[in-house]
């Protein structure tokens, strides 16, 4: 699944129906990839780690790669 996908599927779907409660969530994601963005896994984690907090410090609800910023939705467009 990609990460546009899954942030889309986490923000539609309601929680805590079966509770009486429709609660939606909003995702900041990051993502890193091998061997696009190379070296341990720790760096991999680091690296996707400080993606997902630049979409919390500027946009929020979004998806970021890893050197390559937050990712327009444009780019979601084909996957609908």
């Amino acid at each position: 699944m990609s990460p546009r996908r899954l942030h889309r599927l986490i923000s539609e779907t309601p929680w805590l129906p079966s509770e009486g409660l429709n609660i939606h969530i909003t995702a900041s994601l990051g993502v890193a990839s091998y061997p696009a963005t190379p070296g341990l896994r720790v760096e991999l984690l680091h690296l996707a780690d400080e993606a997902m907090y630049l979409v919390k410090n500027t946009t929020r609800d979004a998806v970021a790669g890893a050197n390559l910023g937050v990712i327009p939705e444009t780019l979601d467009q084909a996957e609908r």
